[in-house]
């Protein structure tokens, strides 16, 4: 068993009409900072939200030395009908994962 959530996001697309909602993130799975070869793909924030609804671990990703690692677990937390991606269960109603890279 890995000791590494199953998605390490570590950059986050606002949408370009509203700062405060993600529209797409820049993410690993299954990284492993000791393996050469990890690859990262985009998905959107419905996807992750779909990945924590099934019980798949996600958390944010810092760069410390050519490297990633997790830092915070990302929940969903439904306000009003919409589903936000946070790393605190808040009652802020936007997204917030802390400070990711921007693309």
């Amino acid at each position: 068993m890995s000791i590494y959530p199953d998605y390490l996001v570590y950059a986050a697309h606002f949408h370009p009409d509203n700062k405060e909602r993600i529209d797409k993130l820049k993410v690993f799975f299954h990284y492993d900072p000791d393996k050469r070869g990890n690859h990262s793909s985009e998905m959107t924030k419905e996807q992750l939200i779909e990945c924590i609804k099934k019980g798949e671990t996600c958390y944010t990703a810092k760069k410390d030395s050519g490297r990633y690692y997790p830092q915070k677990k990302i929940y969903v937390v439904s306000l009003f009908g919409n589903d936000h991606v946070k790393i605190h269960k808040d009652e802020d109603s936007k997204d917030n994962l802390g400070s990711l890279e921007l693309f």
